[in-house]
């Protein structure tokens, strides 16, 4: 039995040693470059992410601004003016910048945050809702462009504070073919005694 215990002590001895000689091979084999390599990776941040196929931007200070005019609820040329007061382009240069400032991705995304939180805040209070609406008449009012327009927001801002009510119309029920038949014979007496 000591034969046995002695026989795998020596086999377990001799592998540790075999580890630590091919464990002493591998470091002296690999250049310091690459250990260094291997701490700097191991010490540097992660990349960046991304999310989607597009970067995460913040909205500069401009447009930044622009977000909060349209927000206030200007005119997009006239947020547009106000967030960048330097640009000196006609009317429809100023609306084409605008328009194409809508289209970005963070001031789009940032605009629809906004109006879901708008939303939201409209919704527990009815009031506050009747007050929104009525003011987004009035605006649609002064500035539409065609009188078709400004007349629709001003049937709408009618009804909403009850200037006018919509008739009901009385629907009669349809005669019978015997009350017909009497009216026309009554109408066709009437003509005779005219002609």
């Amino acid at each position: 039995m000591s034969l046995i215990k002695d026989h795998l002590e020596q086999i377990n001895t001799d592998q540790s040693q075999n580890e630590m000689d091919s464990s002493e091979s591998d470091y002296v084999d690999q250049p310091d470059d690459a250990l260094d390599a291997e701490m700097l990776a191991f010490d540097s941040d992660a990349p960046r992410r991304r999310y989607g196929s597009v970067r995460v931007k913040m909205l500069t200070v401009s447009q930044g601004k622009f977000v909060e005019g349209i927000i206030a609820g200007s005119t997009q040329r006239q947020a547009y003016r106000d967030a960048y007061p330097n640009d000196r382009s006609n009317d429809a240069c100023t609306s084409a910048a605008a328009a194409k400032l809508m289209k970005h991705p963070t001031v789009k995304q940032r605009l629809e945050d906004a109006w879901g939180e708008t939303m939201e805040n409209l919704a527990d209070d009815s009031n506050a809702t009747k007050r929104f609406v009525l003011r987004s008449l009035l605006a649609l009012c002064k500035q539409g462009q065609t009188e078709s327009t400004k007349l629709k927001a001003l049937d709408l801002m009618g009804r909403s504070i009850g200037l006018w009510k919509d008739s009901q119309m009385i629907i009669a029920p349809a005669p019978s073919a015997a009350q017909l038949k009497r009216d026309l014979a009554g109408h066709l007496k009437l003509f005779k005694q005219k002609a």
